[in-house]
């Protein structure tokens, strides 16, 4: 995996005295010493490569799921009471830290994991105290918008689709919390009393000390013409969102840019091309699914598939294009373009496939881009395929 230090990363764990592991931030292994390799019973600390808790770990693996993704929430170390099983086959209790991973830019990549010597003998029926396990599934969301009852109405919705909202009413406060906290998505107002949505974008995506660069900024505005669109997207904006913001369009926009504010779905990561990426979940077409958009009207569903298969050929190519150069941002780029024309169809897998591939691209995980560009392809293959013997 090629992420900033992460050769030394891997270097450090594997050379460590006492047992550790490094992990994505999708709960996947990706590397361990041989004392935790010998721990979860593997033949060699390679093995550990691709696999989740829930195939090394009997017991309640879905306690370890939690701490790693409460750590990685608050971006904080912690540690942990945890059993573990010795090499004479008895128990022990150990204090686990586990300690969050950052990029260059300050977002979070994954966790390292490190244990010493056990701390408290233990029988495998004692009671095992964890702290903080319960994790909260918040998204943290900057409303930057002036007129109050608009702000508070914003906030009222998205409080319900459990996000945890801050609004900044002025461009000042704005970057000002664009400076301290990490969010995963930002709604923009373009009127702002001291200044307007587009310099603040800019400045949130260029700025050294903004901790947001590579967030989703939606612009939010009573009317939009073309040249209004242009403009944000030009200076860094996503997407445009029309006032008022209702419940199914503020679900929308997370189902498309926070994925993980709809469905908690862990991306599993594959250790080398024998995996079968055939198995992705779902159906190929659900004309149901995709008729949710359009009142229940199937044959409407069905004409928007068509229309994404005709528009696939020029899309592919571009994409065909960053593949092959290996220009990786601008490959991401298209995948997430492609991924919200997607979102409009009732084609599940494919949108699956779309966002293994964007949201390792945007971790950073470019080794598995070959295995994941070619679960692309195949599952464009199956639709075009599927939808042809509708």
């Amino acid at each position: 995996m090629q992420l900033p230090g992460a050769f030394d990363l891997e270097q450090l764990i594997t050379t460590m005295p006492g047992a550790a592991y490094w992990i994505d931030r999708q709960n996947v292994y990706q590397a361990c010493n041989d004392l935790q390799a010998l721990v979860f019973g593997l033949k060699s600390k390679y093995d550990i490569v691709g696999k989740k808790n829930s195939d090394l770990i009997n017991r309640t693996p879905e306690i370890y799921d939690n701490q790693h993704l409460t750590v990685m929430k608050n971006q904080k170390t912690q540690i942990f009471e945890e059993m573990i099983t010795l090499t004479d086959g008895s128990y022990a209790m150990v204090l686990s830290h586990k300690i969050p991973l950052f990029d260059t830019t300050g977002q979070v990549i994954g966790l390292m994991g490190m244990w010493f010597d056990p701390v408290i003998q233990s029988d495998i029926q004692q009671t095992i105290r964890i702290y903080d396990t319960a994790i909260a599934h918040e998204i943290h969301v900057l409303v930057v918008e002036d007129q109050r009852f608009a702000a508070d109405v914003t906030k009222i919705i998205l409080n319900e689709l459990h996000c945890e909202v801050q609004i900044a009413s002025s461009a000042s406060a704005a970057r000002q919390y664009a400076k301290t906290k990490r969010f995963d998505l930002i709604l923009m107002d373009i009127g702002l009393p001291d200044s307007d949505g587009y310099a603040v974008t800019q400045w949130i995506r260029t700025d050294r000390t903004s901790l947001n660069r590579r967030v989703p900024i939606i612009a939010l505005t009573a009317l939009a013409d073309d040249q209004d669109k242009d403009r944000c997207l030009e200076s860094g904006m996503n997407a445009i969102l029309i006032k008022p913001i209702y419940r199914n369009k503020a679900l929308e926009i997370l189902d498309i840019f926070v994925p993980k504010a709809v469905n908690q779905t862990q991306i599993p990561v594959a250790a080398n091309d024998q995996t079968d990426w055939s198995k992705l979940s779902g159906k190929i077409i659900d004309l149901e699914k995709g008729a949710e958009m359009f009142n229940g009207n199937t044959e409407l569903a069905k004409k928007m598939i068509g229309t994404l298969i005709a528009d696939l050929e020029t899309e592919m190519d571009k994409l065909d294009q960053y593949y092959k150069a290996k220009n990786w941002d601008l490959l991401e780029a298209g995948v997430h373009k492609l991924r919200g024309g997607i979102s409009y169809c009732g084609t599940p897998r494919l949108k699956e496939a779309c966002a293994r591939l964007e949201d390792h691209l945007h971790a950073g995980y470019h080794e598995l881009a070959p295995l994941l560009y070619k679960q692309l392809l195949k599952e464009i293959g199956a639709v075009k395929a599927n939808y042809d013997s509708k």
